[in-house]
């Protein structure tokens, strides 16, 4: 049994797990889509087996906090990103002298963590009063459609908006910086698991 974030679910889970089924047979699996902090509720009460979520070193969840066994599967990167104007440029960009609107986290989402819990380190004491928030929810999915729909700009993983940024349907909107790298990471319950769970823990 799995919880994943709702990003991750859209667009790793899928692939890492087909990826673990053609080395280990695990049978039926169950899988709940939810914010970060719901996610962390499931592992805490032992209703899930493994969580799949973001996460950075400077933001500890409370998983960390309570020492549950982690292994990082990959990286992703937060890129802030925009709708473009007619010509191309970023509608609301970073670095532009102004307080650009901006698309951000609720306090469930785990990359909301993230982003308040290091703005400050990477970008400056003053960063976060420079930005005028239009916005908040804690689905990544829903930041980008309303990014798409020239709303603000929002930090959002890469693994989301590849194909946006690709296709011009969003551009970068701090010009190659102020990105934020980050971890895809499962935990795992503390206790002893399942015999095909352990397996699988086996295998990452």
């Amino acid at each position: 049994s799995f919880a994943a974030t709702h990003v991750l679910s859209l667009t790793f889970f899928p692939r890492w797990l087909a990826s673990v089924e053609s080395r280990l047979s695990m049978g039926p699996i169950q899988t709940i889509s939810d914010s970060s902090y719901a996610c962390e509720d499931l592992m805490l009460q032992r209703r899930v087996q493994f969580v799949l979520c973001h996460g950075h070193a400077d933001a500890p969840g409370r998983l960390d906090e309570a020492q549950y066994p982690v292994r990082r599967l990959s990286e992703d990167v937060l890129v802030p990103v925009s709708a473009p104007d007619t010509g191309g440029s970023p509608l609301h960009a970073l670095g532009k002298g102004q307080s650009p609107s901006v698309l951000a986290y609720s306090e469930a989402s785990g990359l909301g963590r993230i982003m308040r819990a290091i703005q400050d380190i990477e970008f400056g004491k003053d960063f976060a009063a420079s930005l005028s928030i239009v916005f908040t929810a804690h689905h990544a999915a829903l930041l980008r459609t309303m990014a798409l729909e020239g709303r603000g700009l929002a930090w959002l993983p890469m693994s989301l908006v590849s194909d946006d940024l690709r296709g011009g349907a969003l551009v970068d909107a701090g010009a190659g910086g102020w990105r934020v790298p980050v971890d895809i990471r499962l935990y795992r319950q503390q206790a002893q698991m399942a015999p095909v769970a352990e397996a699988l823990w086996g295998l990452v």
